[in-house]
């Protein structure tokens, strides 16, 4: 089915869902967008039949008095951004992501009023790049033999897609901050004006020292000072933690950090387990990852 095509029943079913919500008394509804039906091509032209599903269906909701809860990724990437640069371990999606976003807001924003930046990116980043058993598959050997294929690197690209999704996720928090999330005088005043100001500069500024407390935790020295073979990876990647600021801008409304605890086995002699086997062993290595809300529009 082409990329943008309709996919679910929501498409045709979408007033009944509604008032099936509104017979169990529901008064929000998280739903997800889908970047390949917004924009096919991951950058460019809109579909305009993907925005106006999204419309009906946000208008449906506001108007049975449902607040809808907007998530922008889940498991959903566009097949040309994965064909042309990789996806998530590049870090050409971050832009494409940011533009992405920004058209969900520009779009929706003036109703919606909670919105999300990722769902459970710790389990299709595992799925995806470490076991290669959700979409885009990739892994490499010892790592799932049973399929017996070389695409991919078990070992780095978990840590290369959550690096540029959590630079994703912060990215689009800022700009929502900035462009989006309006705090405006009460009254055309000087002194309301003063203060409006003094708001914006505590949320930013809050924001900011908020995220240098957030860290990446990696397993890239041994209890005997030597650096393991993830850390030997790291540094051929030369994926630094410090250049990661503009994370920090994420840990507002909502926010949960979800301190995800992987075991792996690392010794000269042993196998290489997939990052979802959890076992007894004397290497645990931690990824934060940012499971969490932009935010509510002020």
């Amino acid at each position: 089915m082409p990329a943008g095509a309709s996919t679910i029943s929501d498409d045709f079913m979408l007033q009944e869902d509604v008032k099936l919500m509104v017979g169990i008394d529901l008064d929000a509804y998280r739903l997800s967008i889908s970047w390949s039906r917004l924009i096919p091509n991951g950058r460019g032209p809109i579909n305009p039949k993907g925005l106006q599903f999204y419309n009906n269906l946000i208008n449906e909701l506001i108007s049975s008095g449902i607040q809808p809860h907007v998530t922008l990724h889940n498991y959903d990437l566009p097949q040309a951004l994965e064909d042309e640069y990789g996806g998530w371990i590049s870090p050409k999606i971050i832009r494409d992501f940011i533009n992405y976003a920004e058209v969900c807001l520009r779009e929706f924003g003036d109703r919606v009023l909670y919105w999300n930046t990722m769902n459970e990116s710790n389990v299709f980043t595992i799925g995806g790049y470490d076991q290669g058993t959700t979409p885009p598959t990739r892994y490499s050997p010892p790592f799932f033999q049973k399929y017996n294929s070389s695409r991919g690197d078990s070992i780095t690209e978990p840590y290369l897609a959550v690096h540029h999704i959590l630079l994703s996720h912060s990215s689009v928090v800022r700009l929502y901050r900035r462009k989006y999330k309006i705090i405006l005088p009460t009254n055309d005043t000087d002194e309301d004006w003063v203060a409006t100001q003094r708001a914006r500069d505590f949320f930013i500024a809050k924001s900011l020292q908020d995220a240098l407390k957030q860290l990446y935790l990696i397993d890239v020295i041994d209890e005997n000072g030597a650096i393991t073979s993830i850390g030997q990876k790291m540094a051929e990647l030369s994926l630094e933690p410090s250049l990661s600021r503009t994370l920090m801008e994420a840990n507002d409304y909502g926010c949960i950090p979800e301190a995800l605890t992987i075991v792996v086995m690392l010794s000269a002699k042993t196998t290489l387990l997939p990052l979802s086997h959890i076992i007894s062993t004397t290497r645990v290595m931690q990824i934060i990852i940012m499971h969490c809300a932009i935010g509510k529009v002020v």
